[in-house]
């Protein structure tokens, strides 16, 4: 691709051309005096190597391409691409048909030509050189030499990135324009080898992304050519790994004949073809090979390994865990792997077997370390696949996944080092509301990933790079077109690929490639070198981010709960403050002076070029907007603070400033509004870019039929707002709290007032730690108010408190009649309904509890109740229900009925072979605080 020329470089280039005039004006041919390449008469003269043949004359394409004539599917592919571009970029017609096999009849003037040979000694299998060549037919051109079809592929791919063809998507190809466009002449016959052995992507299928449809779900002719197009564009690439996760949803009678010939076309371009599959995996769908827990666990994993692998998958990997954050012994799980691994070594011995690497720093195994580095134990034919996640890299802060970093990982490759195959497998989107779907551009992302190759991988014994991805709009194509060239070219760095890439923007390259690069260094900045936490501010989160923070399971941290927040001391505030909120308005600053430096589109140019810079610039806007929403939001919480502490501060006997109530009710609600026109706008402008998306947008951005446990594509919560909007309702919901404007009155007064919350009570029914340490974290504050005790009866009133200000949620009061007896009442009702909330005050379920029972033990004098001292309430709650309770607050882990009915017959000591009881034994005991 054309790029400024340096002075150094002009200097040299006059020079070289000064020597090689005179050279030539010495030679014995005197070539002055008639054009370069005419040979003074001489038939039998070798052609001159002085110029570069031009792509095209005469209005034809003047480049043949010879082939050998027994080239297979990926050779005949590469030729047919070439021939396809040179004829695009010099604007003239493609010649169709066979390729020549020879250059007899040949009437073109230049010529590609590939040469297998066998027996070149320095030259692997993925090997090629390229040199500039006269042939002996009279033709000027290029030769690619290489031992194999797929390097001369790889030849042949090469060439055309030095045409300047970029294959940045796999339904998206941008070729230069230039009707003088020649060969490029540089070539020396070097040997080119790739980086590393294995180079290429996985799909995570679990996910709603178009590969979950178009690999898994045969019958619709449009998603069998998507699927091609998508190999097709990694062999392009030069990548030849390609993985995706298999589902227990899918119709194997129907799939696999479907597979089998995606798996063939794929093999014929030189990809190693693989599956991801689990043991016992619960999360997302997961195809398990241990489905039934009363058979024969090694039978079924040899029966399941059979039916997958006679598809002819190159290769295989394995999840250990039951999820992400549950495990089984270790003495089951290597009992597993090593089961796997002789099976596939007698029966499969050239499938390639891994486990994945998984990060959690909090799952242990059972002797000891980390679970996910069991492998370690394992057979060493079991190789590694070791993964990181989101943007984060190996030697940088990683505040995910429990993890302060992922050095732990770095552990593991050195452990492993040498010992068994290892291919490193980080990410380039994590989906799940953290980046590529809220949208938050992360150039962070490709700097990481070349980081990790250049630094943490340097000096391992690695043998492949395999990038898990979900989705590439909204630039997330960048980052994985980048790693296909970096995985090629360990050499190329981030700041180099965006030079590069720079020509696709047309007359703002040079602004594009300046901007990225100044906001990666921004990045870095902020999110490694600054506050690693601050990006929480910025991505979107789940439910399950909030429910995970109420229950202490952390894979993400979602962003500082509102609530929280407003009962921060005053100490904790202003570090708060001070380090973050601050810290927003300085990041947004910077960040808007980078984008000032881009004209707004439109912009002139091809469509292409159109079509890329429009993306650019709205995905570098929608960031900023992003910043501006989270301190529009955060800016309203610090009102509602305000009036809380004017409330605390104010003396008993005293009413708080009706003044100041007003004013910060005000300014919470202007700040809502503005955060309210922040997200219409967005939600405005993310409908105008669907336009442009590569794919469908109906199986990207809407609901839809998916075998994975969302039921629409991978953008759909980008169109509707929903990383957006979320945050906003919280904000309302928040300020109707703290100012009362949702009316909270008791409807019958009780005569005295108790509270237990989750620090005064335990779980008793189940007798699980896992249940209690989850359960009683979403069980709000309860209010017990004992009225008319009389001795023998009393009524209480039952109400939830969760914004604790001792005033029941509205319709949360029930009034159960009870009797005394021996100092305790005990009363009981049909059913009570306890909402539960996440950490940020959303309401996530409600929890039936059927047929309450409860105790309390009365402290009484002259008549009256003047405390309570402990006490019980037990019942059930459905057992349905309550996996309609998990599944709904995990569905962004995708764990299914099946998955929650086993974690919930786990949990109550069900056998599990014995069906889920329609009801559960639920029960806990507290304690008391008397409402002053």
């Amino acid at each position: 691709m054309p790029r400024p020329i340096r002075i150094t470089c002009l200097f040299s280039f006059l020079f070289s051309f000064l020597f090689l005039f005179l050279l030539v004006a010495c030679d014995a041919k005197d070539y002055m005096h008639g054009d370069p390449d005419e040979t003074d008469g001489d038939e039998n003269a070798t052609p001159s190597l002085t110029h570069a043949p031009s792509l095209s004359g005469s209005g034809a394409l003047d480049v043949a391409v010879v082939l050998p004539s027994d080239a297979g599917a990926g050779l005949k592919l590469a030729a047919a691409d070439l021939r396809a571009a040179m004829a695009e970029i010099s604007g003239v017609s493609a010649p169709e048909g066979e390729f020549p096999t020879d250059f007899s009849g040949l009437t073109e003037s230049a010529a590609v030509e590939i040469t297998l040979d066998a027996t070149s000694s320095d030259l692997g299998v993925q090997d090629y050189r390229i040199e500039k060549i006269a042939f002996d037919s009279g033709q000027t051109g290029l030769q690619i030499t290489a031992r194999t079809e797929t390097g001369a592929m790889y030849g042949l791919y090469a060439l055309q990135m030095d045409l300047g063809v970029r294959y940045i998507h796999p339904q998206q190809t941008v070729f230069p324009s230039d009707s003088k466009a020649a060969l490029p002449w540089t070539y020396e016959g070097e040997p080119q080898t790739p980086h590393f052995e294995l180079r290429g992507f996985h799909e995570h299928t679990q996910h709603p992304i178009v590969a979950s449809d178009i690999f898994l779900k045969p019958g619709n002719d449009d998603w069998r050519e998507m699927a091609s197009d998508y190999l097709k564009w990694l062999a392009r690439n030069r990548q030849n790994a390609f993985t995706f996760h298999m589902l227990k949803t899918v119709d194997l009678d129907t799939w696999i004949p479907y597979i089998t010939e995606i798996v063939q076309e794929g093999q014929s371009y030189g990809i190693h073809m693989g599956l991801v599959l689990s043991f016992a995996d619960q999360q997302q769908n997961g195809f398990k090979l241990i489905a039934d827990e009363t058979a024969d666990a090694d039978a079924q994993i040899e029966d399941g390994l059979k039916t997958i692998l006679d598809v002819g998958f190159d290769v295989l990997v394995l999840q250990i865990g039951t999820s992400e954050f549950t495990k089984v012994s270790d003495e089951t799980v290597l009992g597993w792997m090593d089961t796997a691994i002789q099976f596939v070594s007698a029966t499969y011995p050239e499938v390639e077997v891994y486990t994945w690497i998984h990060p959690p720093c909090d799952l242990f195994a059972d002797g000891g370390g980390y679970y996910y580095h069991l492998p370690l134990q394992a057979d060493p034919k079991v190789g590694a696949f070791l993964h990181t996640t989101m943007y984060y890299d190996m030697d940088h802060p990683a505040p995910v996944y429990a993890c302060e970093d992922f050095s732990h990982q770095k552990t593991f490759l050195e452990e492993a080092d040498g010992k068994r195959e290892i291919v490193f497998f980080p990410e380039t989107a994590w989906w799940l509301g953290f980046d590529n779907n809220c949208p938050v551009v992360l150039p962070i992302t490709g700097w990481s990933r070349a980081h990790d190759i250049d630094a943490a991988l340097s000096g391992h014994d690695v043998k492949g790079h395999v990038t898990f991805t979900s989705g590439r709009e909204w630039t997330y194509w960048m980052y994985d077109h980048f790693l296909t060239r970096k995985t090629w070219d360990g050499s190329l760095s981030w700041d180099g690929y965006l030079e590069d890439i720079g020509s696709l923007y047309g007359e703002n390259g040079m602004l594009v490639t300046q901007a990225l690069s100044d906001w990666t260094a921004l990045q870095k900045k902020h999110f490694y070198d600054e506050n690693p936490l601050i990006y929480f501010y910025i991505s979107g989160e789940l439910r399950l981010d909030e429910i995970g923070e109420s229950a202490g399971i952390l894979a993400r941290r979602p962003k500082l709960a509102y609530k929280k927040l407003v009962e921060y001391d005053d100490d904790a505030f202003n570090t708060w403050k001070q380090t973050d909120f601050e810290m927003l308005s300085a990041m947004l600053a910077e960040y808007k002076a980078v984008l000032e430096t881009l004209p707004a589109p439109p912009i002139e140019g091809g469509n292409s070029e159109k079509q890329l810079y429009n993306e650019l610039y709205n995905s570098l806007y929608v960031f900023t907007r992003r910043i501006e929403h989270a301190i529009a939001n955060y800016a309203g919480v610090v009102a509602v603070r305000d009036w809380v502490q004017e409330v605390k501060n104010t003396p008993e006997n005293e009413e708080p400033s009706q003044a100041v109530r007003t004013e910060k009710l005000n300014e919470a609600n202007a700040r809502l509004s503005e955060a309210k026109a922040i997200s219409t706008e967005m939600i405005q402008l993310f409908g105008e870019m669907e336009s442009q998306y590569r794919h469908p947008v109906e199986m990207l951005a809407r609901e839809k039929q998916s075998l994975t446990g969302y039921q629409y594509g991978y953008l759909y919560e980008t169109s509707t707002g929903h990383f957006w909007t979320r945050r906003d309702d919280q904000l309302e919901i928040l300020i109707g709290q703290r100012f009362h404007t949702i009316v909270e009155e008791w409807t019958t007064a009780p005569d005295v007032l108790f509270y237990t919350d989750k620090d005064h009570f335990s779980l008793t029914q189940p007798d699980s730690n896992l249940a209690s340490s989850t359960l009683t974290s979403f069980i709000p504050r309860l209010l017990f108010g004992p009225k008319d005790y009389d001795g023998g009866e009393m009524t209480l009133i039952l109400a939830q408190d969760y914004n604790e200000n001792l005033l029941p949620e509205p319709g949360s009061e029930l009034p159960v009649s009870g009797n005394v007896a021996g100092g305790v009442w005990e009363g009981s009702a049909d059913a009570y309904t306890l909402t539960v909330h996440n950490s940020i005050g959303e309401e996530i379920g409600e929890l039936v509890i059927f047929d309450p029972v409860i105790r309390l033990t009365l402290e009484t004098n002259q008549g009256t109740v003047t405390g309570l001292t402990e006490g019980e309430l037990i019942g059930t709650i459905s057992g349905p229900g309550m996996v309609d309770i998990v599944v709904s607050v995990t569905n962004s882990s995708g764990l299914d009925e099946e998955g929650a009915t086993i974690l919930l017959k786990s949990v109550w000591g069900i056998d599990s072979e014995d069906p889920l009881p329609d009801r559960l034994p639920f029960g806990f005991a507290f304690t008391y605080v008397k409402a002053e």
